[in-house]
C-alpha cells in the first residue's frame, strides 16, 4: 500500500474569546500530517511544536517527502530507521523527531483503519478506560490576582491538576534569591486559590525548585532537567522521602537526555 499524498498542515488555533486571554495557546501553532495511500486510505498524525519552532518542523516534513512518497505504509519501524540512519545521518534533533512522529502517527492510523480496529488494539490493548490530564499555559501573568483568577477559572473548567512555571520570564540556568522569592510566593498564591485537592505541577528551573522544595508544599516538580547535577539532587530529595511529604519529583522528560548522555559515555 504505497503513499501517494502527503500534506501538511500548520493551523493556528482559534481562542474562545469568552476565555481568559492566553499567550500559550494564542501563539502556538498545531501542525498536522495527512497520508493517503494507492487504494484510498488516508491517515492523519500531529507533530509537536512550540510556539517559535513549528516552521522549522515543518521544513523537516517538507526534506522528508522523498522519503514518504511511494513508502509501503505498512513498514512504519523501517521508515523511522530509514529515517534516523539516511536523513539525520544518526544524529538526531527535537526538530527532526517532533516531524518524524507526526508521519509514523499517520502510518499507525493507516494501519488502524486497514485493519479495522483501533491503534490501542494493534498496540497490545487499552490499559485504562479514562485518562487524567493536567493544564498548561493558563499562567502568563506576573500579577498575583490575576494569577489567582486563572488557576480558579481552570479549576472551574473541572481540571484537578494545574501546571505553570512560576518563574517570570524566560527559561535560563540561574536566577536570582529574590526571584526565587517571587516564584515561591506564586505558589503560595496558587495553592490558597485553589485548595489542598488540586494538584500542583511546577515546571521550568527545576534546580531552585528542587533547593526550596520544603517551602513549595506539597505538588510535583517537574522538568525539563538542565543535566547530571539537576537529576542528581532530584533523586537525592527522592532518596530522603520526599514522595512522604507529597512531593514528587517528575523525571519523565529528562529521559532523552539521559539517553544521549549514557550513550556518550558509553562510546567515549
Amino acid at each position: 500500500m504505497r503513499i501517494t499524498d502527503f500534506r501538511t498542515f500548520l493551523v493556528h488555533p482559534t481562542v474562545d474569546p469568552a476565555a481568559i486571554p492566553d499567550m500559550y495557546t494564542a501563539a502556538k501553532n498545531l501542525l498536522f500530517v495527512r497520508l493517503e495511500t494507492e487504494d484510498g486510505l488516508h491517515g492523519w498524525g500531529e507533530c509537536y511544536t512550540q510556539a517559535d519552532r513549528d516552521t522549522q518542523v515543518e521544513a523537516h516534513l517538507k526534506q522528508l517527502e522523498r522519503y514518504v512518497l511511494g513508502w509501503d505504509a505498512r513498514r512504519i519501524k523501517p521508515f523511522t530507521d530509514a529515517v534516523y540512519n539516511d536523513f539525520a545521518a544518526r544524529r538526531g534533533a527535537m526538530d527532526l523527531y517532533s516531524a518524524v512522529s507526526g508521519i509514523e502517527q499517520a502510518l499507525w492510523d493507516l494501519a488502524g483503519k486497514r485493519a479495522g480496529v483501533p491503534v490501542y488494539e494493534l498496540l497490545g490493548g487499552a490499559i485504562r478506560d479514562r485518562l487524567r490530564v493536567y493544564a498548561n499555559g493558563w499562567s502568563r501573568t506576573t500579577n498575583h490576582e490575576e494569577l489567582a483568577a486563572r488557576a480558579r477559572a481552570v479549576v472551574e473548567r473541572g481540571f484537578t491538576g494545574l501546571k505553570f512555571d512560576p518563574v517570570p520570564g524566560p527559561w535560563r540556568s540561574y536566577i536570582t534569591r529574590q526571584q526565587e522569592d517571587e516564584a515561591v510566593a506564586r505558589v503560595g498564591v496558587v495553592r490558597d486559590t485553589v485548595g489542598p485537592d488540586v494538584d500542583i505541577l511546577i515546571g521550568g528551573l527545576v534546580e531552585a525548585a528542587i533547593r526550596r522544595a520544603g517551602e513549595l508544599g506539597d505538588g510535583w516538580i517537574m522538568g525539563p532537567f538542565g543535566g547530571p547535577a539537576e537529576f542528581r539532587a532530584g533523586w537525592e530529595i527522592a532518596k530522603a522521602g520526599a514522595r512522604a511529604q507529597c512531593l514528587v519529583i517528575e523525571l519523565g522528560a529528562v529521559i532523552f537526555f539521559l539517553s544521549l548522555t549514557a550513550l556518550f559515555l558509553y562510546l567515549t
